[in-house]
């Protein structure tokens, strides 16, 4: 008999802390979830405070995938027409917050795009390493191809590219990596032999 009691107010006792933390679970996720939709769809503020609450809903939540993609390609998406010092300061949290959510989810494409575009800045011939492991996994996505042939045009891997131009053929992106593949190959042209070759060289 009192081992039955004993069971039970173990088994009670499990119960309640099971519920407690599921609660606490919640009330967490809530918050972040708030936090989310206040800075993607709230007021427009600095992308600093942008990036502070994000932060702070980051660390309530740490497995909200598309709160670390969105503010991803926010600050991307920002840096283009950014002065040069907080250019590279949004380039270096776009590369930061896509690595988040590459973590939660490693095969979602948009932020594969995303970290291959961030490597060819540095290192374009790491961009098309990258890329080509993601082509592996969707290989019969003509837009895949596309994106590929931009990468290895932009690391002077233009016979590569036309092989894959090749494969992207009729598909999303054809037109944009064909005009930007014969754009890199021109300016190919017009640089010295010996430039062209030094480049080539240090691909390699």
């Amino acid at each position: 008999m009192q081992l039955a009691v004993a069971i039970r107010r173990a088994a009670g006792g499990i119960l309640l802390a099971v519920g407690c933390a599921g609660v606490f679970h919640a009330a967490r996720a809530s918050a972040a979830q708030w936090l989310y939709g206040a800075v993607r769809y709230g007021r427009e503020r600095p992308f600093h405070e942008t990036l502070r609450m994000a932060s702070l809903a980051s660390r309530i939540y740490p497995w909200n995938f598309y709160l670390c993609a969105w503010v991803a390609e926010s600050a991307f998406g920002g840096s283009p027409g950014a002065e040069p010092g907080e250019r590279a300061a949004l380039r270096a949290a776009a590369g930061r917050w896509c690595a988040r959510s590459l973590e939660l989810n490693p095969y979602k494409r948009n932020m594969n795009v995303l970290n291959a575009r961030l490597l060819e800045a540095g290192s374009p011939a790491g961009a098309v390493e990258f890329w080509r492991r993601y082509v592996e996994l969707q290989y019969w996505s003509r837009y895949n191809h596309a994106l590929l042939a931009e990468l290895c045009a932009a690391a002077g891997e233009f016979a590569e590219a036309a092989r894959e131009l090749e494969m992207a053929r009729g598909g999303p992106g054809f037109d944009d990596a064909r005009a930007r593949v014969m754009a890199a190959w021109e300016k190919e042209k017009r640089q010295p032999v010996q430039v062209r070759a030094q480049g080539k060289g240090t691909r390699e």
